[in-house]
Parts: structure tokens; sequence; C-alpha cells
């Protein structure tokens, strides 16, 4: 069962003191699960069902019952005789109604008198549900339009006042009082006064016979019925001594406003008896009294409008405070992001060079080891003699070099040495070749012999550069 649910048959639990829920969910599932129209049925004692085929013996077994049960309770709570014709013309009448509607109304004839005449100052404890009662039982008693009124504890209605900038009424209930209809039908029914109420104030009622009514009660000093105190609310102070000129507030609970600490009520007026019977008199009273107290209100109201206005600058200014901060922490963030991809860069920059200067280094490593075995392959230059060929060589630059070789060493021999030669002379000839002009001719072939390629015993060649 959802959590909405759940509160609703505990809050008809707390109005109707029914201890078993599958009751109170098969009353409430009646009136499709609207609270208060089910509150209102029950306080009326209709507890119509669908139509079922009627067990007379299970009717006259409760009948039965209920007899015990009148018998067993106090002497003061007898049950009326017409109450008692009442149920058992039901019985009679059983097989022309549904048994849920019959046990209903059956229960209705002698639960619900004996109820209210041995529970009468049973009320909820809690102040909602209090207040909600207190005003179901007097919308079933009195036909006519109530004004609206603040269904909770009495720090709620204090703190709605407070906060509405407006005075509130409170008034304490008696259910037996003689003067208590003429006063309800009089005075809180009259459309002027109903429509003064709904404008001006916020009104607070409670029932004497409720906790926190009886507590008024006493504070209020409260010697006769009905009962009407006008109060002021003070917003954001701490109530000191109780009395029944100042009650104090908490707004911690209870359908009162969040973020208000405190609100203390002073009572400027009350009205009492036979004098509030009529709307006249009591109109009368509550404007002379709220035109007396007009100036404390306003200047409640211009205190209000002043903190309100402080509170608003303060979070304007908190916010102010926060978008300077967030953009202070952005840039800074920003900056740092900006300084680590700089650093990053660097990083890697670096680390591309130092593995470039690596590369150089065994490059160049590489290159000398590959010299100094091509100067261990050249050996020493060959004596002349038949076997020997004799070769000049002119360089790009114009510098010729002569050296003899034997006649049996190849291409590729000729061109390890003119290699070693450019090394050994800074000579910036990586790929080389060798060529003669007469024959004209390009020697690629490094694997032919002198004798193969026709240069022994002597021949004149140039040097070429490959890369250029």
């Amino acid at each position: 069962m959802d959590e909405s649910r759940q509160r609703m048959i505990d809050e008809f639990r707390s109005i109707s003191n029914m201890a078993e829920e599958e009751a109170i969910v098969a009353m409430l599932e009646m009136h499709n699960w609207d609270l208060d129209s089910a509150v209102n049925a029950f306080l009326a004692g209709n507890f119509d069902a669908p139509p079922e085929t009627p067990d007379l013996a299970r009717v006259d077994e409760m009948a039965t019952e209920t007899d015990v049960l009148a018998d067993d309770g106090d002497d003061s709570a007898d049950e009326d005789p017409a109450a008692e014709t009442q149920r058992r013309e039901l019985a009679r009448q059983a097989p022309n109604e549904g048994l849920g509607a019959l046990i209903g109304r059956v229960l209705a004839s002698w639960a619900w008198p004996l109820d209210w005449l041995t529970n009468a100052d049973k009320e909820p404890a809690d102040a909602r549900a209090a207040a909600r009662l207190l005003r179901a039982k007097l919308g079933l008693e009195y036909a006519g339009e109530l004004p609206n009124g603040f269904d909770g504890a009495f720090h709620g209605a204090a703190d709605l006042a407070s906060g509405d900038g407006k005075f509130l009424l409170v008034y304490l209930h008696s259910d037996h009082h003689e003067d208590t209809p003429a006063f309800v039908q009089g005075v809180l029914q009259n459309e002027h006064m109903r429509t003064f109420i709904n404008s001006n104030l916020v009104l607070w009622s409670a029932s004497c016979h409720h906790a926190e009514g009886a507590s008024f009660e006493e504070r209020f000093k409260v010697t006769t019925y009905p009962f009407l105190a006008l109060l002021l609310c003070h917003p954001g102070r701490r109530a000191g001594t109780v009395s029944s000129n100042s009650l104090g507030s908490s707004s911690s609970g209870g359908g009162s406003r969040t973020g208000r600490q405190s609100v203390s009520a002073e009572v400027v007026g009350r009205m009492e008896g036979r004098g509030v019977l009529t709307p006249e008199p009591v109109m009368n009273w509550l404007t002379s009294t709220m035109l007396s107290f007009q100036n404390h209100l306003d200047d409640m109201r211009r205190q209000r409008e002043q903190t309100q206005r402080d509170t608003e600058l303060r979070a304007e200014q908190e916010r102010n405070f926060q978008e300077a901060l967030e953009a202070d922490q952005r840039r800074q963030r920003e900056a740092a992001e900006a300084r680590e991809r700089e650093e990053e860069a660097a990083r890697l920059e670096a680390q591309r060079q130092a593995e470039r200067e690596e590369e150089e280094r065994r490059a160049l490593e590489e290159a000398k080891a590959a010299l100094c075995r091509k100067r261990d392959a050249i050996g020493e230059e060959p004596p002349a003699g038949p076997g020997v060929t004799r070769l000049r060589f002119q360089f790009p630059n114009g510098q010729k070099v002569t050296r003899r070789f034997q006649q049996d060493e190849t291409v590729g021999s000729v061109k390890t040495f003119l290699e070693v030669h450019c090394a050994d002379n800074d000579f910036a000839l990586q790929t080389l070749g060798i060529s003669s002009s007469h024959p004209k001719r390009d020697y690629d072939n490094d694997s032919e012999t002198l004798v193969e390629c026709g240069l022994h015993p002597q021949a004149a060649l140039f040097v070429r550069d490959l890369d250029a």
C-alpha cells in the first residue's frame, strides 16, 4: 500500500478510534479513498456497503452482542429505548437490505450513541485530526457553511497569521454549552461574518475536550462559552512567561511554515458568554480591536517586509558571491588546465627531443662502427706491380686522388675506399657513384672485378653524388 493511503488510514483511525485496519480500508474504499467523505459518513453513522445476501442468524447474534456490550457499559451510558426499537426494526428489514448495509446501520444504531455518551471527552491526540473532527462535527450538526479554519496545532496557526500579517482569531468550542448552537448558527455561519473572517483573519478552533483546547481554556481562564480571543502574533521572538496575555509558540512542526524559529502570540482582546451570540457585537469588537492594534500589525508587516528584503538582499549577495567564487574557481581551473597542457606539451617535446638525440647518437655510433669495419675491409694499399690496377678519382669539389687496387678487387671495394676517404676528409657524400667519360659508363655492379669492368690496368673515374 502506498504512503498516501497509509496516511489516510492513520488519520481516519485517529478520528474514529477504530482499531481494525480492514474495516478502515473498507470504509475508505466505499468512498473511493476520499478521506473527508469517509469521515463525514462515519460521523453520520452511514456504513452503507454493496448489497449482499443477508445472514439473519448473524444479525440476531450481533444484536445480542450489542445488548451485552451496552449492559457492560457505564450506567450513565444506557442506550435510548428509541435506539433499541430502531435496531429491532432494522433486523426485521434484513431481507430487503444488503448484509453490509444492515450491519453498518445496526452498528450505527448502538455504537455511535454509546461511544459519544461514554467517550465524550475522547478526542484524537493529533492536532490536525482533532481540528478536522471538530469541523466535521460542526458541519454535520449545523447545516450551513463555516468560515475557513486552520487544520492543525496552535503554533501552526500562529505561524500562518504571522507570515500573512493577519490577526489570529481563536474560538474555543464546547459541545455541551447551551449557547453553542446560537453562536455557531448566528455568528460563525453568518455570511458577512464568514466573509470578514476569511478575508482578514486566520481562524483557529479547538474543542475544550481536546488536550490543546483544554490547555488554552486554562491559560485564558475561560469561565463561560462561547469564547473568542484575538491574538497578535509576533515573528522572530522567544516567548517568555506563558500567561493569558502572552502565548509562546514554536514553529518546529504541525503544519507550520519552515524557516521560522519562533512566534509569540499576544492576546489583544477576548469576548465570551452571551455577548457573542449575535454577529453585530462580535463584528464591532473585532473591527475596533483590530483598528486599535492596526499600527502594531502594520509595524510588524513593515518589519517582516524589511526582513524579507534583507533576506532577499543577503540571498542575492550570497548568489553573487557564489557566482564570483565559481567564476574565480573556474578561471583558476582553466589556468591550471592550461598550465598542465603546456607542461604536458613541453614534457612530450622534451621526450621527443631526447628520443631524436638518442637516435642520432645511435646512428652516429653505428656510422662510426660501419666506417671502422669498412676501413678494416680496405686494408693496405698494394705496391705497384703486374697484378695491380691504378685508378685516379676526381671528386665533385675538384679534388683528385690516386690509389692502387688489386686487379681482382670489385667495384664495391673501390666504393668502400671512396666512402672512407670522404668520411676522413669531411666530404658530404652519403651516397656516391663512379663513372668514366671514355668510354662513357656508370659502374653500378658492385660485384664486378676491376678486370671484368675494363678498369685494369689503369683508369680515370669521376665520383658522383647520387643524392644531389
